[in-house]
């Protein structure tokens, strides 16, 4: 939420990327699909920069690979197969496998460092518990 700002008339307001209109359309490159399935509304990505609440579209043509298989192709980790909610940027694990390794950094510090860059003040509290033992699993 840092770096997004939208003007109202007498000041830049923080904003989420979903409130300024970003829509992300997975498969066929990027490229407008002609049988988009909106995902869900509270869409959540992790990344190194923060936690971005975004729009999102999956491909829902005949033959279309399964949501998991596209949030991976653009390098984004569901976190459940089935009806994905949350997503975890591969730079990021790959971040926080590293600090882990070489810095002994629990995950509980790197999640809150993450919640930090994003909203440092805590404004918008997100609970989310069962990430942190999905992460843990995925990197060990």
């Amino acid at each position: 939420m840092r770096w997004w700002q939208k003007w109202n008339d007498k000041f830049f307001e923080e904003s989420k990327l979903k409130d300024l209109g970003l829509r992300v359309q997975l498969g066929h490159g990027g490229m407008k699909c002609p049988y988009p399935l909106a995902g869900p509304a509270d869409f959540v990505v992790f990344d190194c920069y923060g936690v971005h609440h975004i729009n999102i579209d999956f491909c829902d043509c005949v033959g279309a690979a399964s949501k998991y298989t596209q949030l991976m192709r653009v390098k984004w980790f569901p976190a459940t197969s089935d009806h994905p909610k949350t997503c975890f940027a591969f730079d990021m694990l790959d971040l926080f496998h590293k600090l882990m390794l070489q810095g002994k950094l629990t995950l509980y510090d790197f999640y809150h460092s993450i919640l930090h860059v994003s909203d440092n003040l805590q404004l918008e509290r997100v609970v989310i518990c069962t990430l942190l033992f999905l992460i843990e699993e995925t990197l060990s």
